[in-house]
């Protein structure tokens, strides 16, 4: 139902946005328009950095989280099945 209702041009035809994006507009665990609306009051130059932070910092967690677990891991099943690398 919040994703129904909650839209771009609904946002932007709100008198309060930063209202409207807290109360309708609840569709994750972190809510990026009460982010945008609210936190960084529609300021595009604080927005995109931060999701550009974000993505970075998303990957890089998984970079090291699959070097860390998964490359050690498949090392091991390969050398228990006698897989030659290549």
């Amino acid at each position: 139902m919040a994703e129904d209702f909650c839209t771009n041009e609904k946002i932007k035809n709100a008198a309060d946005k930063c209202l409207f994006a807290s109360e309708f507009c609840k569709t994750s665990f972190i809510n990026f328009y009460t982010l945008h609306y609210c936190n960084f009051e529609e300021h595009l130059y604080f927005s995109i950095p931060f999701w550009i932070l974000l993505l970075v910092l998303c990957f890089y967690l998984i970079s090291s989280t699959s070097n860390k677990y998964l490359s050690s891991a498949l090392t091991t099943f390969a050398d228990k099945l006698g897989l030659n690398e290549i």
